[in-house]
């Protein structure tokens, strides 16, 4: 793990001519199955034990009685009708077996087909690519391959309405958007996350997630950023083939125009293939939850900020009031204390 900031993560296709060497995970061809064959089991109607009772029935004497030849009659009709409806019985057994054996035969079709398609885009996907590489040249081959890998992934940018912007972001922003203009853009989530602020630049297809870290929450004192709490977040970027790069929040309120020059290293690093990168900042030593705490004790954030610490038990009063005042008159806006 990083621990110093600026921390700089990314996906190594996007290194140089990794691209080329890009593997397609093609599933094992399924195997079309085999419909289960369903014996009958059941015994039928004249089976061995019909006869063997039968056959009793006939060869007892019959007597020059009427009641038993009565009986002689009434029994071998009885078991016809038991026969008769045991038959019945195991022909309906059987059906349901069929029935059965039909719909796990369907669904195991139904699976092998969806496998069987996977299959067939995974290897239509590695030709496209195996073609974009042998058809063109330069950057134009390596912005076509990560397109095709973007587009692949879908990848999709919607808006943030519940977007919370640190102390520092507002102005530092304005100072991204004078230098790279369009190419920087901000409140969009990305699956559930919300960069602070994204790089794109869709001709050679380079993403770079630029993220301003805070040791602790300045209203609540809760520590945020600390090391391990973002790893599944970056993970998500890189996954995706995004560039993720962090900055301390002393160092973007320190030293901006250092983040500025480490900011534009990263894009030469990937987008003109350099293959080494000056992070020019002066590092930063990224913090512990232990550490945040004790960092918010010593009003860590508020020294370097220049404003008065935070008195949180007041703003707890404050904000309890003011819920009790929106439930009787309604919700209303409050302005940003904050000097930034």
């Amino acid at each position: 793990m990083d621990e110093k900031y600026p921390v700089l993560r990314y996906p190594s296709i996007l290194v140089g001519n990794n691209y080329r060497s890009y593997s397609v995970d093609i599933p094992n061809k399924p195997q079309m199955p085999i419909r289960k064959f369903v014996p009958f089991e059941g015994k039928g109607f004249f089976s061995k034990s019909f006869w063997l009772i039968i056959g009793i029935i006939m060869l007892t004497p019959v007597s020059q009685s009427e009641e038993l030849a009565k009986f002689q009659l009434i029994s071998i009709a009885i078991i016809g009708i038991y026969r008769l409806l045991r038959k019945q019985s195991e022909n309906a057994e059987y059906e349901n077996q069929l029935n059965k054996a039909d719909s796990e035969y369907s669904q195991e079709v139904h699976k092998y087909e969806q496998q069987y398609k996977s299959y067939q885009d995974a290897l239509e996907y590695q030709k496209t690519l195996q073609r974009i590489v042998s058809t063109n040249d330069g950057d134009l081959q390596k912005s076509l391959v990560l397109k095709e890998i973007y587009d692949r992934l879908k990848v999709v940018m919607t808006e943030s309405s519940d977007t919370k912007n640190g102390v520092t972001e507002s102005h530092f922003y304005s100072l991204l958007k004078a230098k790279y203009r369009h190419r920087i853009i901000r409140n969009k989530k990305i699956g559930i996350y919300t960069p602070d602020f994204i790089y794109h630049d869709n001709l050679r297809q380079i993403y770079i997630d630029i993220e301003i870290d805070e040791p602790y929450d300045l209203l609540s004192g809760i520590p945020i950023h600390y090391q391990g709490k973002d790893t599944e977040r970056d993970d998500f970027f890189v996954g995706i083939n995004w560039v993720v790069l962090r900055f301390s929040e002393y160092q973007i309120f320190k030293h901006e125009q250092g983040c500025l020059q480490c900011i534009e290293n990263v894009i030469k690093l990937f987008e003109y293939g350099e293959t080494t990168w000056n992070s020019v900042v002066k590092e930063d030593e990224r913090w512990t939850f232990e550490m945040a705490e004790i960092m918010e004790q010593n009003n860590y954030r508020e020294l370097y900020l220049g404003i008065e610490p935070v008195n949180r038990t007041l703003i707890e009063e404050e904000k309890i009031e003011q819920d009790t005042d929106n439930q009787e008159y309604g919700s209303s806006d409050v302005d940003d204390w904050l000097p930034f």
